[in-house]
């Protein structure tokens, strides 16, 4: 993964010491592609839970995976498969107590919103081998994951991923261009990168946009458009608390 070596050794040394790291950043930072990069050379199992809403999906999903991976257990996976309707989370302790030295990553953990998540996560810990890596939005992780007493007990360790520095960010540009056989001016780096400032999402969109024909002037031009869309939509999320929070930050001066 292009920048991020170091990124991805420390997350591979902390899950063999023992620790549950919980990958936290913005939007377009880069976390879902980072875990799933760790959780392919750990051959783990990867769950999207973006449209997963409490533990019956989560559960499924994972069968679902252990059945694609062809993961050995002891389990016939067509008794979780209907237990899971029933009574999903002691079905789903059953099955992680069954995978033996797992890596599980959930990425967009947030979504997942079950009071009875932290206490199941307990129950892994303490009586199986299963390691977990986790991936959300700052606020939503920290609050579903961390806030719980059940949690102390649990090895978390919060990972926030940071953007690229303005060096990283034009090295990532510039090695992008060149493996693709595309004429992208330093000038036109440069604006980039002071454009999306580090975030790793946007700058893979600005390449993709460059290499299908687009000038960079218009490239520039959509993905602000995109960008104001998905702020406008994940601001329309927010009860009227955290419309004010958002709107004292902006007033510090510095947000962007």
């Amino acid at each position: 993964m292009l920048g991020r070596d170091s990124e991805i050794n420390e997350l591979e040394r902390l899950l063999s010491n023992g620790f549950w790291p919980v990958i936290l950043g913005s939007r377009r930072i880069g976390k879902t592609t980072l875990m799933r990069t760790v959780i392919n050379e750990l051959n783990g199992i990867y769950i999207a839970a973006s449209k997963i809403s409490g533990l019956k999906g989560l559960g499924l999903r994972l069968i679902d995976e252990v059945r694609r991976l062809n993961i050995k257990v002891k389990l016939n996976l067509a008794v979780p498969h209907i237990e899971i309707e029933r009574k999903p989370t002691s079905t789903i302790e059953s099955l992680i107590k069954e995978l033996g030295d797992v890596v599980i990553g959930i990425d967009e953990v947030q979504n997942i919103v079950n009071p009875r998540l932290p206490a199941l996560l307990s129950v892994a810990y303490n009586e199986s081998r299963v390691k977990f890596i986790f991936s959300g939005s700052l606020v939503g992780t920290v609050r579903l994951l961390m806030r719980s007493p059940e949690a102390l007990g649990r090895p978390l360790i919060k990972f926030e991923l940071k953007p690229f520095t303005r060096e990283q960010a034009i090295d990532f540009l510039k090695t992008g261009s060149r493996s693709c056989g595309l004429n992208i001016t330093d000038t036109e780096i440069g604006d980039a990168v002071n454009e999306f400032n580090g975030i790793v999402g946007w700058l893979t969109y600005y390449g993709s946009l460059r290499v299908s024909g687009i000038n960079h002037s218009e490239t520039v031009e959509t993905l602000t458009g995109i960008a104001r869309e998905l702020i406008k939509n994940e601001l329309s999320k927010l009860n009227k608390y955290g419309l004010t929070t958002y709107r004292a930050l902006a007033i510090l001066g510095r947000a962007r």
